[in-house]
């Protein structure tokens, strides 16, 4: 067993070497793109040719940093006469050659291409930035050949209280949060926290957690959790409610002697905190008579349901039915 510490100027921890660096940076952040940074390295292209252009930003790959101040200019290969490709804008790590660079792996022309596969080891890793459809016969790329494929570094950060009616485009890159008050207006109760996790355009799931509170400023609140979705064509999608609400469902039985009226017991799984709800409903009849519910009493552990028949004329049988219990 061995003690490893650095980074020190003198001693033993002053002796870092490039594995023990990467290997301490990759505790500090994942692989991906550095969002709010310059322009993300996002690529585009303006039909200026068989190019692309890769604007300034800046990742981490591996435990190695890399940045681009200025935007860059990268060469799209000559299109195939016959069947379309699919290209891929990357930036690459090399190890053996202590180098970062941005780079374009050419796909393969087919009938139904598909991108090509990064290299990803111990001595190369490529992170992708974008995919380029590249046309049969084209001659020069446009910005409807390009698809965005960056992954962002997942940041946790605050961000102003918004409306629910603001656009998703509003929101950055991310994980963020903020708070809910009488201030802002269309979420599912008046105290909460949202929590917005986003990927781009149409990779964008908000939550909303409500406070529960029950006295103060605002009144009554559910206890809950809500989400919802963004898609930059047809905007936000509606609340749903996550149910955590914990039910039991099953079915028993009871014997009919010679009456037109009985009653059955079901305990529960498990003890509720408060009496829950009680659904029930008769599945067959007996003698071939129509059976309801009339009366149904809980307590924590266990039900008593009442049964009458739809006449009153006495029948022996077995009544079957169907339960489900919901927790209050």
């Amino acid at each position: 067993m061995a003690i490893t510490y650095f980074p020190f100027d003198t001693g033993q921890g002053a002796n870092i070497t490039e594995e023990q660096w990467n290997k301490m940076a990759q505790q500090w952040v994942e692989t991906g793109i550095i969002q709010r940074y310059l322009n993300e390295l996002d690529v585009y292209a303006d039909s200026s040719g068989m190019q692309v252009k890769v604007k300034s930003g800046s990742s981490w790959i591996k435990g190695h940093y890399f940045e681009s101040d200025a935007e860059e200019i990268l060469s799209i290969g000559q299109s195939d006469a016959i069947n379309p490709r699919i290209d891929r804008v990357i930036v690459r790590m090399d190890r053996g050659l202590n180098l970062i660079e941005l780079a374009v792996l050419q796909g393969t022309p087919s009938v139904s291409p598909i991108p090509p596969v990064m290299t990803q080891n111990t001595s190369r890793w490529e992170i992708s930035l974008a995919f380029v459809s590249v046309p049969a016969g084209a001659v020069t790329i446009s910005s409807n050949n390009i698809t965005d494929d960056r992954t962002f570094i997942a940041q946790l950060s605050l961000i102003p209280r918004l409306n629910a009616s603001e656009s998703g485009e509003s929101y950055p890159i991310g994980v963020t949060q903020s708070s809910v008050d009488l201030s802002v207006s269309g979420y599912p109760e008046s105290y909460g926290l949202v929590v917005n996790m986003k990927m781009g355009s149409h990779r964008f799931t908000q939550w909303f957690f409500s406070h529960g509170n029950t006295t103060g400023q605002g009144g009554t609140q559910t206890k809950g959790a809500w989400f919802r979705h963004w898609y930059n064509n047809i905007g936000w999608t509606a609340w749903q409610e996550v149910n955590t609400k914990r039910t039991e469902a099953g079915t028993a039985s009871i014997n009919i002697s010679n009456n037109n009226v009985g009653s059955a017991i079901i305990t529960f799984n498990k003890a509720f905190a408060q009496a829950p709800s009680v659904m029930v409903v008769p599945t067959e009849t007996v003698g071939g008579k129509a059976w309801n519910v009339y009366k149904i009493t809980t307590t924590t552990t266990s039900a008593t349901i009442y049964f009458i028949s739809n006449d009153s004329t006495a029948v022996t049988g077995t009544l079957p039915f169907s339960f489900i219990v919901v927790e209050r």
